[in-house]
């Protein structure tokens, strides 16, 4: 059901005309400003937008004004499945890992575990209004964050998943591994699931 749950979401992500893309990244930027949680925040992960993802550019502009640490998400060489985090700045270069996806080109030993950072804005393919989310399908969210379900009272990061209006779905069959994000931003709402 998911991965014709994924094709659904994915497809119409992509068909969104590009005017409608820009009025709706200004919206969802703006909703995530108002967040406390990211007002807060020191270390920041963004990503740079790929396959019709919304695109979190002006969030990264806004913490490079703000003097705030700004990271990316890198396949990690040495553990399957497990997202490190590299910073980004505007002096960055980057590179299209294997999946096309870009990343810092910066060694791997710079990089941060998940639980270093205060926040992560996150793509998703498709959520439901519970803070279950669908991915690409490759298992890398649910592996990097895996240790938050075995955590009592150390919660980081918190995990905004960050989408247009057009990607939520009615439900999501879960499984026993998601990781259920703590909040989801689109151009239209701020849905909160936890403080």
């Amino acid at each position: 059901m998911q991965n014709e749950q994924r094709k659904v979401c994915r497809n119409k992500r992509k068909a969104l005309p590009s005017s409608y893309r820009q009025q709706a990244t200004l919206a969802a930027t703006n909703n995530l400003k108002k967040l406390s949680r990211f007002q807060k925040s020191k270390r920041i992960a963004c990503y740079i937008a790929n396959d019709g993802e919304i695109s979190p550019h002006l969030i990264i502009d806004f913490l490079w004004k703000r003097k705030k640490s700004c990271y990316l998400p890198v396949l990690n060489p040495l553990k399957t499945k497990k997202l490190r985090f590299l910073a980004y700045n505007r002096n960055s270069q980057l590179y299209h890992n294997c999946y096309g996806i870009a990343e810092p080109k910066t060694p791997i030993k710079n990089s941060l575990q998940a639980w270093v950072l205060d926040l992560i804005i996150t793509p998703v393919v498709g959520f439901d209004c519970h803070g279950h989310r669908i991915g690409m399908g490759g298992g890398y969210y649910d592996c990097t964050f895996s240790y938050l379900k075995t955590r009592q009272h150390w919660h980081k990061p918190y995990i905004v998943g960050f989408a247009f209006d057009e990607q939520e779905l009615t439900h999501i069959k879960t499984n026993k591994w998601d990781i259920p994000l703590n909040a989801i931003i689109t151009p239209t709402r701020s849905i909160l699931l936890t403080q």
